[in-house]
């Protein structure tokens, strides 16, 4: 029988990236070619257990992620992400799973196949017991020039002609994405990252946690829920910087956008936004329930 982490090993498989051998024999690891030195290892072998303290720039650092900027060798900085174990019922759920780093590097590679803009992902690890995932990490090249998601939505809705600009270039990613069988399964504003390019915008999708790789293109379904949460996100946003905006009219412009012959079902898509607006509500209520707490 296959082990879980000799199926982590095999399970990803791509030119651009080696297997690392490691100490313990229940991790595995990629490491971008190119990027494979003994001090990187090294570096990734500190970094995994020393965070948050050896961060240059702590990002986050939640029961569940920490996420830092860190010099790694020759002073080269990388973003850096480690999955934390969150608790013996969490841990139960990752028997036999691809780690998350794994599936984010798996999908940048399907997205830079597409021509398509994300950071460039550099290793990924896995760390098991028993055939569960007790910690991993991931690796990326930090991106420069970025605009702040409040920023980025108050810049967009600045004009009619703003927004219409912003969702014709997002849904053209997002169709060459889908058509290519790449579902990101967390599709909200705040994983479509801007960065200044000259005195335009160019945008790109990070956070590849969830994605999907899949064997064609995506149905009209799973188009209509990765729709659904760009324009609940959008909309939940604006909530926050006190404006309101018709979800109903936003859908229907971004279907228009999107234009696909496999376009979801407005109807469907409609309900799914609501759905995720509800759940970010009540979300953002417990979070400030627990805040008030503590």
């Amino acid at each position: 029988m296959t082990s879980s982490t000799e199926a982590d090993r095999s399970c990803f498989c791509t030119t651009n990236a080696v297997s690392v051998p490691t100490d313990n024999g229940d991790a595995a690891g990629f490491i971008r070619k190119g990027y494979d030195t003994p001090d990187l290892r090294h570096f990734i072998s500190r970094i995994w257990k020393e965070l948050p303290q050896s961060a240059e720039k702590i990002l986050k650092d939640s029961r569940s992620t920490t996420a830092a900027i860190c010099n790694g060798p020759a002073s080269q900085q990388f973003f850096v992400k480690r999955y934390n174990n969150r608790g013996l019922i969490h841990t139960l759920g990752t028997f036999a799973k691809t780690p998350r780093p794994f599936k984010a590097f798996k999908a940048a590679e399907r997205l830079s196949a597409l021509n398509l803009p994300c950071p460039l992902h550099i290793a990924a690890f896995a760390l098991r017991r028993g055939g569960f995932i007790r910690s991993a990490f991931l690796m990326t090249v930090p991106l420069d020039n970025l605009i702040d998601t409040l920023e980025l939505h108050a810049m967009v809705s600045e004009s009619g002609e703003s927004k219409s600009e912003f969702f014709n270039c997002i849904c053209r990613y997002l169709k060459t994405m889908h058509d290519g069988g790449l579902s990101h399964g967390d599709l909200k504003l705040s994983n479509i990252y801007a960065r200044k390019d000259g005195d335009r915008l160019s945008y790109g999708v990070w956070d590849l946690d969830a994605a999907e790789c899949h064997p064609a293109s995506l149905n009209s379904e799973q188009r209509g829920l990765e729709l659904a949460r760009v324009a609940a996100s959008y909309v939940e946003i604006g909530e926050r910087r006190g404006q309101t905006y018709s979800l109903e009219k936003l859908c229907l412009e971004i279907l228009d956008s999107y234009a696909s012959a496999q376009n979801p079902d407005f109807d469907f898509m409609l309900h799914c936004a609501e759905k995720f607006i509800r759940k970010t509500k009540d979300k953002n209520e417990r979070d400030k329930r627990r805040n008030q707490t503590r």
